[in-house]
């Protein structure tokens, strides 16, 4: 289990979500990605725990027209979700959750289900494993009565940090499972807009390490350029699901400008 962390404030939801998979057997890093999935519906789905659980989620929500639907329907699809898990993943707690622009309630709106059902919550945080959380509860009683005085770079860059340091038991040890990158999307009238807002130089093949790991410079990258492609790539899978282009983090408009990124792919 990784992070999820939720905000639904007055005019956009927030969704914060670290970007390691893991192992289940040794906890060692199987990938770096993205773990939220935008609809052309306009809802987006991500969860903790089993990525199984949202992208299963994701398939049945997509078949609806639009995120009422999906918020009307999803304690059904959870049901149907969470009974049909894979047995590697039963063990896993997991908790799921979807967001979206509510035009019947004229507001954003955010659905959150773990394994006892919908969670009645605007302002949420899953950890690494299912002990109780200090930072988590602190988190959710300085928001819960003042949602919009949440800051995501600040207040959830902050607490993904702190769940960083929080371990998760594997089958061959316990180590910590919050990594590769935090992303940061908001749900608003208009629409979503993702970005990442963190990166931490963990390596896919090794466990997490909570200290500064040294930078191997892959295809002789600098670490900032490597970031930017990484943060590109992130950005053109969020534009291809929302059909749509979307403005770039101004802090990496440099990097960009220097790079020819399809000979790098290439």
């Amino acid at each position: 289990m990784s992070a999820l962390i939720g905000v639904c404030a007055t005019n956009a939801v927030h969704l914060l979500t670290d970007a390691a998979i893991t192992y289940l057997r040794d906890g060692r890093l199987a990938n770096i990605q993205s773990k939220q999935i935008l609809l052309g519906n306009g809802a987006v789905v991500t969860g903790a725990g089993s990525y199984w659980v949202p992208v299963e989620f994701a398939k049945l929500a997509a078949k609806l027209a639009n995120f009422d639907e999906v918020r009307e329907a999803a304690p059904e699809m959870w049901e149907k979700v969470r009974t049909s898990l894979p047995d590697q993943d039963k063990k896993t707690v997991c908790v799921l959750s979807t967001a979206g622009w509510s035009e019947k309630e004229a507001r954003p709106w955010v659905e959150v289900f773990n394994a006892d059902g919908r969670l009645g919550f605007g302002v949420f945080a899953a950890g690494p494993n299912d002990e109780p959380i200090e930072p988590i509860a602190r988190f959710v009683e300085r928001f819960v009565d003042d949602p919009d005085a949440f800051d995501p770079r600040r207040d959830g860059v902050g607490l993904m940090e702190d769940l960083r340091r929080y371990p998760r038991r594997y089958e061959q040890g316990t180590h910590p499972a919050v990594g590769g990158f935090v992303q940061h999307t908001a749900v608003t009238r208009d629409g979503s807009a993702t970005q990442v807002l963190h990166n931490w130089s963990d390596l896919i093949g090794q466990h997490i390490s909570l200290d500064e790991m040294p930078w191997p410079a892959p295809s002789g990258l600098s670490k900032s350029q490597f970031y930017a492609i990484r943060e590109m790539c992130v950005l053109a899978d969020w534009e291809r699901a929302a059909g749509r282009p979307l403005a770039r983090p101004e802090d990496h408009d440099k990097e960009w400008a220097q790079l020819n990124v399809a000979a790098i792919v290439a």
